[in-house]
């Protein structure tokens, strides 16, 4: 994860090693989650994530609360987990409260398996929506048991090891200050049904950018604007 402290990103600026952060922006991701509900028709939702702390999970709940809170709806309950094995004891608890909830944002794809787990055991109906989809929830989009996933905040790691190549390369990136790039803007993409088994292929068994692609961001010519265009246009059709 990038840090998320100023004060801890100006003092790794001030190391010659330095060479910059590629991170997601969780806030978004989560308020992305909370409009497709409002579009679909939900107006009470509960929440399903890690403990209080994790400061992915607590940027895209906050992200989602405060979209959806905007657009009229109504956060009925969070639960928070120590882990991702707690999450189908909470989610029964969570849906025994909320058995009425339009939807559940599950923050991680291990939680959304939960919340399935917890519908199932109470035979409730109720739309589940995710973040960070996995190998074996995507299995649940295809099928059209969760209704939404969001996924490609892989390509971070990419990008960071691009940093690091034109660095070692004599080319390294500098912001328009002169200093070690911070990126936390990468905002996931929609995966659907439709895009699925592609999905799979470039981000959960493969790699979603090709050798050609790659070379294309390091060395002469490769600038911050280069990176700042790709993170600005990224989306799964931009990799195709």
């Amino acid at each position: 994860q990038i840090p998320l402290d100023q004060a801890m990103v100006d003092k790794l600026s001030e190391n010659e090693y330095y060479v910059g952060s590629v991170g997601t922006d969780n806030y978004a991701a989560g308020a992305n989650v909370a409009k497709r509900m409002l579009e679909n028709g939900a107006k009470t939702a509960f929440t399903l994530g890690g403990a209080v702390g994790d400061v992915v999970h607590d940027a895209r709940l906050n992200g989602f609360k405060d979209a959806f809170t905007a657009g009229g709806g109504t956060v009925l309950a969070e639960g928070h987990c120590d882990s991702p094995a707690d999450a189908a004891t909470k989610g029964d608890d969570l849906v025994a409260a909320n058995g009425d909830a339009d939807a559940i944002y599950a923050l991680t794809g291990d939680y959304a398996i939960g919340a399935l787990t917890a519908l199932g055991n109470h035979k409730k109906e109720i739309p589940v929506y995710q973040s960070d989809t996995t190998k074996e929830s995507i299995e649940y989009i295809k099928s059209g048991a969760i209704a939404y996933g969001d996924g490609g905040s892989k390509i971070s790691t990419t990008l960071s090891g691009l940093l690091l190549a034109n660095y070692l390369q004599g080319n390294p990136i500098k912001d328009e200050n002169g200093k070690a790039p911070y990126f936390g803007t990468i905002v996931p993409f929609e995966v659907t049904a439709d895009n699925a088994d592609a999905y799979i292929e470039k981000f959960l068994e493969g790699h979603p950018m090709s050798a050609e692609a790659l070379a294309g961001m390091v060395g002469e010519g490769v600038s911050y604007q280069t990176f700042v265009d790709f993170i600005e246009g990224y989306s799964f059709e931009s990799l195709q």
